[in-house]
């Protein structure tokens, strides 16, 4: 962009109260530090330009339905930093109505595990892990995992691994 960044603009956006704007960002090179930034400072999507025609669309769909989009490729290194800053954040736990279990719940989606995975290591079906994650969506106003991972790490409602 000719005038300012894709994050100089999302900065100006919420200077301006203007963060209801669903924003998808079309852009030739990011890294992970910029993404989380982006994702923070409200993007709700992040599309690169070589990526097909029909990537973009479904990126703009998923933005639509208030919903994040980042590329396939994103995705495990936004979760993977986002376990990283976890680690180093201080606790300051808001439960939002959350029960214990759906709280670790909440803790293996932020470490990628799947409802198969978090279903074997609490002894549970995936249908009862099903019914925790559409809970939790609920009480979070959270619409996919990848939200659920945000709201979880701005609310810190993970448990941290803090070197002594």
């Amino acid at each position: 962009m000719p005038v300012m960044s894709g994050l100089q603009t999302l900065r100006a956006l919420g200077e301006r109260g203007l963060t209801a704007c669903r924003v998808l960002l079309l852009t030739a090179a990011i890294d992970r530090e910029q993404t989380m930034e982006a994702l923070q400072l409200g993007a709700r999507g992040i599309v690169p330009k070589e990526a097909a025609t029909a990537t973009l669309f479904k990126g703009i769909r998923v933005v639509m339905r208030d919903e994040y989009w980042v590329g396939r490729n994103c995705v495990a290194d936004v979760i993977r930093h986002m376990r990283e800053a976890t680690r180093r954040e201080p606790v300051n736990r808001a439960r939002f109505g959350l029960t214990a279990r759906e709280l670790q719940v909440i803790a293996a989606v932020v470490e990628g595990s799947t409802n198969k995975d978090i279903a074997k290591l609490f002894s549970l079906s995936e249908d009862t892990v099903k019914h925790h994650l559409s809970s939790i969506f609920d009480k979070a106003g959270v619409s996919s995992r990848l939200e659920l991972a945000l709201f979880a790490i701005n609310h810190s409602l993970v448990e941290r691994d803090i070197p002594a």
